[in-house]
């Protein structure tokens, strides 16, 4: 138990080489199961097991992901509570985000739903305030930002009364990012701030980023344009190889930066970024732009690729990505 909780502290901060060997000593500690189907065993297996599917999605484990659903699901239906019943609809809907690589259907949606319904089952305010996270942020990229907006409202208020600081950095992240959709300016400079705020007292590099990023397309918006490309380089470098997938909060603002400053490599290196299959999928108009744009760029059509360029940056302008 106390190996399971000393890896919960390691994942926030993307400790994951940590939390992995945390994991490995407490079911280690825990041993093989005994005879006679025991249910405190079988509750303390569940526990770890099910807390390292988050593990799974941070380290992009996705068959592993899938592997260890498909071996908890039995003993979870014997054995499991409403609060595990919760981390499970959590791991089912992170491996679906990233088969659909963030650009959702409603199947996820309707996993957060569940997710939502097991968190009021437990009358845990910290897992509701969770849940209604989980689903705020199913519905922001599912493209319902009116319904998002207020799962995402009512979880912070939650995270803030029961003091998790988590979620609120979970709440405040993803509300600047549906603001920021939204061509919201007024909302998105102080949730951008008061998500970096917190994200650094936490120190969560992932959304210390995130906040760079998102107040480098305000300093975009204001026409400060030496500002916003030095907080987007600086929240790419900060999120290095890690995977996140809206790095397009960075991109789409250098990139119109540098095509506006005729430096069309830099353009078309973060048209390609923006692509890669670790990213969020973009819509399919702004992909195929996108791709004209490398594609001519690698064939020395160097024209025909700031053309392209230029179409993916209204579309993007259209969608609300700048």
């Amino acid at each position: 138990e106390i190996q399971r909780k000393l890896a919960g502290t390691f994942i926030a901060p993307r400790r994951l080489e940590e939390t992995e060997n945390a994991y490995e000593t407490a079911l280690a500690l825990l041993g093989p199961e005994p005879e006679g189907r025991m249910a405190a065993w079988q509750f303390a297996w569940l526990e770890i097991q099910l807390a390292r599917l988050e593990l799974l999605y941070f380290q992009f484990k996705l068959e592993q992901l899938e592997k260890l659903l498909r071996q908890i699901k039995p003993t979870l239906e014997e054995f499991g509570t409403p609060k595990q019943d919760m981390v499970f609809y959590a791991g089912q809907w992170r491996l679906l985000a990233h088969q659909e690589r963030f650009y959702l259907t409603d199947k996820p949606v309707s996993i957060a739903e569940n997710m939502l319904r097991a968190a009021q089952e437990t009358e845990d305010a910290a897992a509701l305030a969770n849940a209604q996270f989980e689903l705020g942020f199913s519905l922001l990229w599912a493209g319902d930002l009116e319904a998002a907006a207020g799962h995402l409202t009512d979880g912070l208020g939650v995270a803030e009364e029961t003091g998790v600081a988590m979620t609120q950095c979970l709440c405040l992240t993803y509300l600047t990012y549906l603001y920021r959709l939204q061509g919201d300016v007024g909302h998105t400079r102080p949730t951008a701030r008061r998500s970096l705020e917190i994200a650094q007292r936490l120190d969560i590099v992932t959304y210390i980023a995130s906040a760079h990023a998102n107040l480098a397309w305000l300093d975009w918006r204001d026409q400060e344009l030496a500002g916003a490309e030095r907080k987007a380089q600086k929240a790419l470098t900060m999120w290095g190889e890690f995977r996140h997938p809206f790095k397009w909060s960075s991109h789409w603002v250098l990139c119109d930066i540098h095509l506006n400053q005729d430096k069309l490599a830099g353009a078309v290196e973060s048209a390609r970024a923006m692509l890669h299959p670790t990213q969020q999928r973009l819509p399919d108009d702004v992909s195929v732009a996108l791709e004209s744009a490398v594609g001519s760029w690698q064939t020395g059509r160097l024209n025909s690729a700031r053309i392209d360029l230029q179409s993916a940056l209204d579309l993007a302008q259209q969608r609300g990505y700048l």
